[in-house]
């Protein structure tokens, strides 16, 4: 932490899903046990008390729950990545972010396998621009590509395959809304969603509605 800037923590939240090598791990879901340090000032927050002036743990937490679920990785190096680029996307006050992640069930009770990352907003970050909005990518392999969609007001878009589509703005924690060719976001502000996708979508997999 530098700067005088203040440290947002949230910890130990649990989330199932698949994570693993091993053919028994890949069968069933384990949890994960995540917890997120976010260095940014809350000074005018706590002046106005406004939340759109700091973070909104539910929607936060949902974005996260849904890329861990719908990456089903391998390893917990690729969750921590992919969870801190998730925050990174979706918090516009922070430019750092420190990523825990825990596996408890890994050794089978005799020890507690962790890995803690940080990381920095990166300018290099591949960000795709529409004339529907932008598409940021956050995580990409042969297998899956997961991605951050922001959908101009009265906007939409359409995929070339079925996307599983997480509606970050819909509630209190977000939506998801399964498997879609399409998005429309019928409001007068622009909105986000999480994107999955198996196999990845390329630069022209996206295209407006």
């Amino acid at each position: 932490m530098s700067g005088g800037l203040d440290l947002l923590s949230i910890d130990d939240v649990e989330v199932p899903c698949i994570i693993g090598v091993y053919p028994e791990e890949r069968g069933a879901p384990q949890p994960l046990v995540v917890s997120l340090r976010l260095a940014l000032d809350t000074r005018r927050a706590a002046h106005d008390e406004q939340l759109a002036l700091t973070v909104d743990y539910a929607r936060l937490l949902g974005a996260v729950r849904f890329v861990l679920q719908q990456g089903a990785f391998l390893l917990i190096e690729t969750a921590a990545e992919v969870v801190a680029a998730t925050v990174l996307a979706s918090v516009d006050l922070t430019d750092s972010v420190t990523v825990t992640v825990k596996k408890p069930r890994a050794l089978g009770g005799n020890g507690l396998p962790s890995l803690t990352i940080t990381r920095h907003r990166d300018a290099s970050q591949s960000l795709w621009t529409f004339p529907f909005g932008v598409v940021e990518v956050l995580h990409k392999t042969q297998a899956l590509g997961m991605y951050r969609l922001g959908l101009r007001a009265r906007g939409a878009v359409r995929f070339a395959a079925d996307v599983r589509c997480f509606a970050v703005d819909d509630n209190r924690q977000g939506h998801d809304e399964g498997e879609l060719r399409r998005v429309d976001n019928a409001t007068d502000a622009s909105r986000s969603w999480l994107l999955a996708a198996r196999p990845p979508l390329r630069l022209d997999g996206f295209s407006a509605g």
